[in-house]
């Protein structure tokens, strides 16, 4: 606690010299954010996620080294900056898998005008300094003192299963926990740019409906996971005027030529700058392994890559000596995505995919694609080994050069050269039935050209920790089922929530979600 108070003291004096140079217009910062606790996802694993809405496009993601001396210490992290300021981060994660993003809001009181700390300070002093959700509060509760200088809502997560939001005055805070049903519908919980405790004043209410939709609303069979976030949620351009989907959108809106809407209201804004989805990790993980999908530049042109801590470094693709060699490329794309000065905010959907499957979705899905399966591949080797930074650095590079290479030529053919590796880790899982009361059976389809001939299959909490051990299954040709009854290895029945099973040995490790009702 001493030592926080230190810290913060001398973080205090330092922000405190120079905070009013950035003016925030509310048409220029409309983030939207969400936090997703670990019993929404597909794997346990908590997810937080923000769309950066800005009008500086030019950033970067940076790796900070952590300082370890006797007088002080400070925890690495990966984060999001402006290209020419490497001391206000904007949404990262730091080695201990603690993360935070966080969204203006526009409807609580504001009485500092523009004193007080700064939130790329505060969001930087946190990843440097906590922990944990707890360490977290604590330094809100310190921060309470001077103020911030905006009402902000921030979303946090850690590596012992939290997952919460805060909206956040001058000097005081909520908070909004995704353990708690009311608080988190369905484990959810989405904020845009006004607070659910604030006044009337709901701006950003339409990318918060359409956010909330696609969560809750969204088939059963989907569930929370990168690809879902990827796929639906980040890239989303549907509003109440507009609902382009699926693509190719040969309709017009208004006056516009066909093709275009406007992208003033929608989940992916003409000014969203930059995007994180943050992964933690279950409880008996490695936090250094919780992986950052980061994409640099406007979602539609760009391409999640997958980051490590655990790597101490990002590729030069994502940072520069000046500016980002992947913010460059996008700059010159986003000409033809907005093309119409008239119109600023209004894009060009066929630019993106049109009627003969060309466009930019041509290649940036599919090379996202084999980038996620690729992080997937590399991540059940090393939750199951002590984590090696030399290794997960290659492999992180090698996955960014890659998606590098196929961006910069606009092609997928690179990645098919992985086509074989890749292979030999379409493992399909499931249960039936699912939810269950009484017995459910799980399902195994290991693709049998990696010769596996058992597995051992356990059972795990929402808290990550093992209640029941199946013990070890055979396949025959790659194919087995086994029966789960519900109850612990005491024989004890367990309560009514959500498990995961796992299949692992020496070589993989899948998870699938099941719920169990009594």
């Amino acid at each position: 606690m001493r030592c926080l108070i230190a810290s913060l003291i001398v973080f205090i004096i330092i922000t405190s010299q120079d905070n009013n140079w950035f003016y925030n217009s509310r048409d220029d910062n409309e983030c939207t954010i969400a936090v997703i606790g670990g019993s929404a996802t597909v794997d346990g694993r908590p997810i937080l996620w923000k769309n950066r809405d800005v009008r500086n496009a030019d950033q970067k993601y940076l790796y900070i080294p952590g300082c370890y001396t006797e007088q002080e210490t400070t925890f690495a992290y990966i984060g999001n900056f402006y290209a020419d300021d490497s001391t206000r981060c904007f949404m990262g994660i730091n080695e201990c898998g603690f993360a935070v993003v966080n969204a203006n809001c526009y409807n609580l009181p504001d009485s500092l005008n523009n004193e007080g700390l700064d939130d790329g300070d505060i969001m930087h002093w946190a990843l440097q300094r906590c922990r944990d959700i707890t360490d977290w509060e604590m330094f809100l509760d310190l921060t309470n003192e001077l103020g911030r200088e905006d009402p902000w809502i921030f979303g946090v997560i850690d590596s012992y299963g939290g997952a919460v939001l805060y909206e956040c005055g001058n000097f005081s805070w909520i908070k909004y926990d995704t353990k708690i049903p009311a608080n988190a519908p369905d484990g959810v919980i989405v904020r845009t740019t006004f607070a659910l405790s604030g006044n009337d004043d709901v701006e950003g209410i339409e990318r918060y409906k359409r956010a909330c939709h696609l969560f809750y609303n969204r088939p059963a069979f989907r569930p929370i996971d990168i690809k879902y976030f990827l796929q639906t949620i980040i890239r989303d351009f549907a509003c109440d005027m507009c609902n382009p989907y699926p693509l190719p959108y040969y309709g017009q809106m208004g006056d516009l030529p066909v093709g275009f809407i406007d992208a003033l209201y929608t989940i992916n804004r003409y000014k969203t700058r930059s995007c994180s989805l943050i992964r933690g990790v279950l409880e008996d993980e490695n936090p250094k392994l919780a992986t950052t999908f980061a994409i640099l530049g406007q979602p539609a042109l760009s391409i999640a890559i997958p980051l490590w801590v655990a790597s101490e470094e990002v590729p030069i693709y994502l940072n520069g000596e000046q500016h980002a060699p992947w913010y460059d490329i996008i700059s010159e794309r986003m000409k033809l995505l907005y093309p119409l000065k008239e119109h600023p905010t209004c894009m060009n959907t066929l630019y993106l995919l049109d009627s003969t499957g060309a466009g930019v979705y041509s290649y940036t899905l599919p090379l996202e694609d084999w980038g996620v399966r690729q992080a997937e591949q590399n991540l059940r080797s090393w939750r199951n080994q002590i984590v090696n930074p030399g290794i997960i650095r290659s492999a992180q590079m090698e996955i960014c050069g890659a998606l590098w290479q196929g961006f910069v030529n606009e092609s997928d053919s690179i990645i098919r050269a992985f086509e074989v590796k890749e292979a030999a880790f379409e493992y399909r899982l499931s249960n039936y039935p699912n939810p269950f009361n009484v017995s459910t059976t799980i399902y195994l389809d290991l693709n049998d050209r990696d010769n596996i001939n058992t597995v051992s299959v356990n059972i795990y909490n929402i808290l990550g920790q093992k209640v029941a051990g199946l013990g070890e299954v055979d396949l025959y040709n790659g194919y087995a089922s086994v029966t789960w009854n519900g109850c612990d290895d005491s024989g004890m029945l367990l309560a009514s929530g959500v498990y995961f099973y796992c299949i692992e040995n020496p070589r993989i490790r899948k998870t699938g979600k099941m719920i169990l009702l009594r």
